[in-house]
Order: C-alpha cells, then structure tokens, then sequence
C-alpha cells in the first residue's frame, strides 16, 4: 500500500487548520488542555461521530483503497474536519447558553420561565407571544402574562416594538 502526499497535503493541512482554530477558541475559554490529549479526543469523538454515522467510501474509493490509502485517508480527513467543525459549532452554542444563564444568575426565574427561556435559547421557531408561552408552558395567559412582565422587569425579555394584537417578545440583549 502506498498513498500520495500531493493528494492529502490540502485535506490534513484543512483538518490541521481547522483543529488549531478549535484549540485557540477553547483556550481562549479558559479551557486548559494539551494538544496531544485534544487529537486523541477529537480522533476518538470521530469514530463515534454522527457526523460520519453511515458515511462509507464509494465503490471506486474502495476499490482504490486496496491498493492505495490516499481514498481511505482523504475521507477520513474529511469526517475529521466536519467532526471538528460540529464541535466548534457545539461548543459556542453551549457557552452562549452558559453565559445567559450566568447573566442572570440573580433573577428568580421558576419553573415555567426556565423552560421557556431554555426553548429561546436554542432557537424558538416564531414570536413569543403570551399565548405562544402559556402552551409552551402549558399554564394559563393570565400566568404567562404575569412571568412574561416579571421577565421583562429584570431586563431578560423585551417587548419587541409591535403592539396590540401582535404584541410579542425577544431575549434581552
């Protein structure tokens, strides 16, 4: 078996790229780790990725990859940068919610309002209205109006500028 460095040159130095990018945003974080202990992490993460969950080389991959591991390493390397990329993505989507909630670790929210913020967080589809809140809470509008006002108060949600009948809310900035 042989493979041909000129053909896996680009996708390792992307892979490469793209890892060392991961690193310095973690390590910005605060989070300390030694690249060894990372390539070991992400290799293994890859094996068990859902990113390459069914991914198989096609017939002339295999085919090749008999005789020659370029195919076989050109996938890998490309399972590895798309494990790396979700990971990145991951990882900023959980420290944007750790921050929120880190931001308003003070305010007394209950029950109802943490499902509901959690829900806005993670991309709610449509406006948050207060009928929108009571199903998405299962409680009364009466309820959700009160939670809503009480949100509002400690500067969590906003009144979007629409009122009346379409009167809704965002997350605070």
């Amino acid at each position: 078996m042989f493979w041909r460095a000129d053909a896996i040159a680009a996708p390792l130095a992307s892979v490469r790229d793209r890892q060392s990018r991961l690193i310095r945003y973690m390590a910005a974080l605060g989070f300390d780790l030694q690249r060894k202990a990372v390539l070991q992490t992400l290799t293994a993460d890859v094996l068990r990725s859902s990113e390459i969950e069914g991914e198989k080389l096609d017939a002339r991959q295999d085919a090749e990859s008999t005789m020659d591991i370029t195919a076989w390493l050109e996938w890998f390397l490309g399972c590895l940068g798309r494990a790396i990329d979700g990971a990145q993505e991951t990882l900023g989507s959980v420290l944007a919610k750790a921050r929120f909630w880190e931001r308003i670790n003070d305010v007394q929210i209950n029950v109802r309002q943490r499902l509901v913020l959690d829900r806005l967080i993670d991309g709610f589809e449509g406006k948050l209205t207060t009928s929108s809140y009571a199903t998405l809470a299962k409680c009364s509008q009466d309820t959700a109006h009160r939670d809503i006002l009480a949100l509002i108060e400690h500067r969590v949600l906003v009144q979007n500028p629409e009122g009346g009948w379409s009167t809704s809310y965002s997350l605070a900035a």
